[in-house]
């Protein structure tokens, strides 16, 4: 999840692709890990922490 957050905040990828990047093949499944982790979606995290 480290990775994810840290492409979150540096790339512009598309949420699936990092979920495949991380070796997650359900987006679905990696949201919800996403959010039960972070308190926040993978987009609200981008928009909160974007830094490019």
């Amino acid at each position: 999840m480290e990775k994810a957050k840290q492409l979150l905040k540096t790339t512009d990828m598309k949420v699936y692709e990092i979920c495949d990047c991380i070796g997650y093949n359900n987006v679905e499944h990696f949201n919800r890990m996403f959010k039960k982790l972070t308190d926040v979606s993978p987009g609200t995290y981008r928009k909160e922490n974007m830094t490019i």
